[in-house]
């Protein structure tokens, strides 16, 4: 409870010393709570500027040794603020490099992929770790030092060796790729690509370094098993060219970008996350020689829909693959060899296979023409949802919850399906958005209230989170009404395509708002006049709602510094 300040008396009115703050225990001035805001301020600047080292594995060894995994902080959640300063900047660099943006539709599939990975990692976490102290405290072969630094390097190097061999195996073993073709198959490399990967791609990144707890103590192990996923968001991008020397030894953008690439020379090149020693010992490093164009041989199944694009090639490239072989043999070779193997080619298949590119066509791809409130509604839910995962996963309502996680896991999912019926333009989008939003006030209610309840926040700060939760309460209400009423409006006019479409025996993807606008391979250049792209109002939109989100996030993070916390503490009791 906060106690008022006391009625100032006439001569207060007048007095030129600092003002007086009372508080239960000592008297702050309002010199002082300038000065702790300052110190808070600054504070917040060398965070960000340790996140972004943590971009760039820069971080002290000393500072990241830890004796036990529970003081492990969450790097993967923490980044989440520079994180999106990152994403902004790469954004600005394209418009002045007369590219367009990246396209939203990506961008929220590729962010809420993102989510889902951390919540389910959160939830597999105690399972991980579980195994981990098995064996190290039952079968490790060597006592290395918890508090060394050379424990430190020797950790850092065998996660990086063993990532390679895990990394390469996604893409050299069909059942494994069938999960990983999904990060590959983006036309476009961003920073938000980073973040696109599978639910079976976490599964297999969290048990990869089992074999290193070893010899390795897991708190040292846990934390070079973020940090080498955490180094490859900047490895992402287009904007950034040649860094010099530093390339024959350290992965970089443009050694990444060939990785990605689908020209016959970049396939299954360049597996590294930190260095490129591996690939250069292994035979598997391939430098960056002419334009590269992105994705995947295989044509990718058109939809925005994220959790049939986690699955579907499962069906497409795996199964289809191995009902068709004739003898056992080959139906295993179906599943553990390469995805272009077939009876009487190699185990990776043969490059002479792999179809020729045209690097100077368009790129072309799946998209569906929607209106501008369309792309702003997804935008302002996909930063409320993103907003609350920064705020909730890390604490430990949820980091010791694997049932909570798994709610957030399945609710991301369900929101990104849900997005996916508007992107797709499906008949079936209000409803499954409605549901959505519905579904929100018991998940508030669930897991959003009992963080509020623990939080304890000073008086006006509960205030503020109160009327923030309310705003998006009224949000998710309006946004139930109004898709209500375009699936009512539209179960009038077309009724037979929505029974189709519900018992799921029709592709029709024709929009309830207006005509089907989808188009199968959509060609643009990529050198075109953003400025044309949108009018400026709706970029100042865009704008306004991005700078607010991290505006709210850089609040949130605020919060975890204590000096902050005695601001927001000390402030309602400053007398005027």
């Amino acid at each position: 409870m906060v106690v008022p300040p006391p009625i100032p008396s006439s001569s207060d009115n007048f007095s030129t010393g600092p003002i007086p703050v009372h508080n239960n225990m000592t008297t702050i001035t309002a010199n002082d709570n300038v000065d702790a805001f300052h110190h808070c301020t600054s504070l917040m600047g060398q965070g960000l500027i340790e996140q972004l080292g943590w971009m760039f594995y820069y971080v002290k060894p000393n500072s990241s040794i830890f004796m036990s995994v529970d003081e492990v902080p969450n790097y993967e959640v923490q980044i989440f603020p520079i994180f999106g300063v990152l994403v902004i900047i790469e954004q600005m660099i394209r418009l002045m490099q007369r590219k367009r943006f990246s396209r939203l539709s990506d961008v929220i599939v590729n962010i809420g992929a993102g989510l889902v990975f951390v919540a389910v990692r959160v939830a597999l976490l105690g399972v991980v770790l579980k195994l981990f102290y098995f064996l190290y405290d039952n079968y490790r072969i060597v006592d290395l030092p918890k508090n060394c630094v050379s424990t430190w390097f020797i950790s850092l190097l065998s996660v990086e060796f063993v990532y390679y061999w895990v990394h390469r195996s996604l893409h050299e073993i069909n059942i494994f790729w069938a999960s990983h073709q999904f990060h590959h198959n983006a036309v476009e490399v961003d920073i938000s690509v980073t973040l696109r990967d599978t639910v079976v791609d976490l599964v297999i990144y969290e048990f990869f370094p089992t074999p290193l707890a070893l010899f390795v103590p897991p708190p040292i192990l846990l934390v070079h098993m973020q940090f080498s996923l955490i180094y490859q968001v900047w490895l992402h991008t287009e904007v950034v060219s040649h860094l010099g020397p530093i390339e024959y030894i350290i992965n970089t953008p443009r050694q990444h970008r060939v990785h990605h690439g689908k020209n016959p020379w970049c396939i299954d090149k360049n597996y590294g996350a930190l260095l490129m020693v591996f690939d250069r010992i292994f035979g598997t490093y391939q430098p960056e020689e002419e334009k590269i164009v992105f994705g995947t041989t295989e044509k990718p199944y058109e939809t925005f829909d994220t959790v049939t694009l986690h699955f579907y090639y499962y069906y497409d490239s795996v199964w289809k693959k191995f009902k068709s072989m004739n003898t056992f043999g080959d139906k295993m070779r179906a599943l553990f060899y390469g995805p272009g193997w077939a009876p009487g080619k190699p185990r990776t298949g043969l490059l002479s296979d792999i179809p020729p590119v045209d690097i100077y066509a368009p790129i072309e791809r799946y998209d569906c023409e929607i209106s501008f409130w369309e792309s702003f509604y997804v935008m302002l839910h996909s930063f409320i949802i993103a907003m609350g995962f920064y705020v909730i996963t890390d604490h430990p309502l949820v980091r010791n919850s694997p049932l909570n996680a798994m709610i957030i896991m399945f609710y991301v999912l369900f929101a990104l399906t849900s997005f996916g019926t508007i992107f797709d333009r499906r008949s079936i989008g209000p409803l499954v958005e409605s549901t959505r939003c519905l579904l929100f006030f018991p998940f508030d209610s669930y897991v959003m209230q009992p963080w509020i309840e623990q939080l304890s926040p000073p008086l006006h700060l509960h205030v503020f989170i109160d009327y923030m939760l309310g705003l998006i309460r009224l949000i998710h209400i309006i946004s139930i009404a109004v898709w209500l009423f375009f699936w009512f409006r539209n179960v009038r006019r077309n009724p037979t395509a929505l029974k189709a479409e519900l018992l799921l025996v029709s592709d029709n993807k024709s929009t309830l708002l207006k005509e089907d606008k989808c188009i199968s391979a959509f060609a643009y250049s990529n050198n075109i006049n953003v400025i044309n792209q949108r009018r400026p109002w709706a970029i100042a939109l865009y704008a306004v709602t991005m700078v607010m989100s991290l505006t709210f996030m850089f609040f949130i993070f605020a919060l975890r510094f204590e000096e902050c916390n005695s601001i927001f503490k000390t402030s309602n009791n400053i007398e005027l």
